[in-house]
């Protein structure tokens, strides 16, 4: 993009996942509503919750990025909203929606922002980096629950080497999710039904 530097293209690649999975904003196209609150034997959190969780903090780095200073939650649990499924599909849709949008804020405000503009504890390139990774790692956990679902890849962002068969051919699609059996108790982790992970998300202090 003309105009653009290299640290300010290197934070708007880190927000969208360019060149490192499939794009960030597509990560819950195609799934549907109640598919997003079923809870997987094994794992911590819905696709429900995590894609509010990835709202809160997205909005949090987005306030902060304006010059504001949004309190951090005292306990992880603050940055996990909401309940673990959706109440309908439109409840949902307006998830998405809501993702999307701060995402597009976030691209846009990598843009336009001096990177390492001083004047506070750190610098707009950090912030965004920290967001950046932050979807990225939450992505890496949407993809396997999706596939157990049977419901990757998303229809559109795709690498063309991320459409892999996941069942023989001429097998009909399965109208539930598949059955996943329960891995053994590990003392290590928590009850996924009360806690968030051991660790959460932690943004760098405002100025």
């Amino acid at each position: 993009m003309s105009g653009e530097s290299l640290l300010q293209r290197m934070a708007r690649h880190g927000v969208t996942g360019k060149g490192a999975h499939v794009a960030t904003s597509t990560v819950f196209a195609g799934l549907e509503w109640k598919a997003a609150g079923v809870h997987l034997p094994g794992a911590p959190h819905t696709l429900y919750q995590l894609l509010n969780h990835m709202i809160y903090w997205q909005e949090w780095a987005m306030n902060w990025l304006n010059g504001e200073s949004p309190p951090t939650p005292r306990h992880a649990s603050g940055g996990w909203p909401g309940p673990p499924a959706p109440a309908s599909g439109a409840e949902w849709n307006h998830a998405v929606r809501r993702f999307r949008t701060g995402l597009a804020q976030l691209e846009r405000q990598a843009r336009r922002t001096e990177p390492v503009s001083r004047g506070r504890a750190k610098s707009p390139l950090e912030m965004l980096r920290t967001i950046g990774a932050h979807n990225s790692y939450h992505a890496g956990q949407v993809a396997p629950l999706r596939q157990l679902l049977d419901a990757w890849p998303p229809p559109t962002g795709r690498l063309p080497w991320s459409i892999a068969r996941r069942r023989p051919l001429g097998a009909p699609r399965s109208s539930s999710p598949r059955s996943v059996p329960a891995p053994p108790p590990s003392p290590l982790c928590s009850s996924p039904s009360t806690s968030p992970p051991s660790r959460p998300f932690r943004p760098p202090p405002p100025a």
